[in-house]
Formats: C-alpha cells, structure tokens, sequence
C-alpha cells in the first residue's frame, strides 16, 4: 500500500469514527446530519469523505471508485463504526460493553411501530435518497463537490425527520455494525436494516448509472444533457473519485 492509499484509508477510519461517534450521541436529526456534514468536510480532501459503506459500494458498482480501493475504504469504515462504539464505552457515564437491559446504548435504535416489512423499506428508501445526493455533487456536477458534504449531511437531516422515528433513520452499515458488535444491541432488526441500507445503495447505484453513465465513460451523456437543461460543466470522464 502506498502513502497515498494509506493516508486516504486512513482519513475513511478516522472520519467514520468522527461521525458515528457525533451521530450516535447527538440529541436530534438535525445534529446528525451536521456531524457528517463536518466529518466529512474533514476526511473530503484526502479519501474523498464516503464514510458510508453503502456510498462506497454504489459508486464501486456504478463503475465510479475502483473496486480495489472500495475494499480497502469497506474495511476502515467498518471499522471506524466499531472504535467509535468503544470510544462511547470508555467516554459516555453508564455505558458499557455488551448487552442493557434497561438502557439504550448510544447507536441502538429498536424498531418503533414498524415491522420487518417497514424497516427494509424505509432504510431502503432513505438510503436511496441520501447516496443519490452524494452522488448528484460528487459524480453529476464538478462544481457542487465543494457543497456535497453539506448536501449529504441535509439529506441525513430529513431522513431523520421522516423516517427516523420508525427505524432510527441509520443509513450507514457501519453506524449499524459498530453498535451491534460492542453492545450486543439491534440484532433483532439488524439484518432488516442491512437489507434496506444495502437495496438503497443499489438501486442509487443504478440510478447514477443511468443518469451519468459508467466507468471510464461516465461522461458521455452529459454534454447532450447540458445543452437541454442549460447546466455548466460537469465532471470529465478522466476525473477521480477515488
């Protein structure tokens, strides 16, 4: 691995922890959404700031990140998701490893008034809608990248607001696995969310595909479609995104 691949694998681990630490303990939606705006803005200029493994895999399987790095940024995501668990254990009072009874661990969010059947189409759905963001900025328009850890932590918001009271609104396999693996906590849901994070991811992958096209090519249809809806220059099929 060079330093490059290093400190950009590096700048994924360090900014999930960020951000699965700052969501798990903040109070609202709204501070969620902020925590990965800011952890994002963090990571951005070195590994891009996916922090999400359900980002990594869509844009890997639209042919948009090489599958290589993708599984290196997996890895260090999943990761940041579990040391941030541990970290809540060692900071946050009354917290500790392994199963609560009566307590809601930081990152626990059972199922209120949903079902199995609700829970993958929420996550599904919110997930769908909070990747194609990311890739609205990242992929569809150089010039909105600057904005794209802003747009994704106000996609994070909403979903909060809508869906968050059934499912906790997640959205991130690594916000989900981190939780689980130190608290023991969700494993009744937990597959059911998965499900849902990953068909979102998909189906936005999908969705990129048809809209920016793939791979190296990625930019093909795009000159055809600025000279239909008057937007500016977008991004060259030689650009990276990781």
């Amino acid at each position: 691995m060079d330093a490059a691949t290093s400190r950009a694998v590096s700048a994924e681990f360090l900014g999930t922890l960020v951000f699965c630490f700052l969501a798990n303990t903040a109070k609202t939606p709204m501070g969620v959404g902020i925590a990965y705006a800011v952890s994002s803005y963090m990571a951005a200029p070195i590994s891009s700031g996916h922090l999400n493994p359900a980002l990594t895999m869509a844009q890997a399987l639209s042919g948009h990140a090489q599958y290589s790095m993708s599984g290196l940024y997996l890895t260090a995501q999943i990761l940041g998701g579990i040391v941030s668990a541990l970290l809540e254990v060692l900071l946050l009072p009354g917290v500790h490893l392994g199963h609560h009874k009566h307590l809601s661990p930081p990152g626990c969010f059972p199922l209120h008034n949903a079902n199995w059947l609700h829970a993958i189409i929420w996550e599904a759905g919110l997930t769908f809608v909070f990747v194609s963001v990311v890739y609205a900025c990242t992929v569809g328009r150089k010039d909105f990248n600057p904005v794209a850890p802003l747009a994704g932590g106000l996609a994070l918001y909403i979903a909060g607001e809508s869906g968050g009271i059934y499912t906790g609104a997640i959205l991130n396999p690594a916000r989900l696995i981190g939780p689980a693996v130190v608290f023991f906590c969700g494993w009744k849901r937990f597959w059911f969310n998965l499900i849902g994070q990953l068909i979102g991811g998909l189906a936005a992958s999908g969705f990129a595909v048809s809209s920016f096209g793939t791979g190296p090519n990625y930019g093909d249809n795009r000159e055809e479609l600025d000279s239909r809806t008057g937007l500016g220059e977008r991004l060259m099929p030689e650009e990276e995104h990781i």
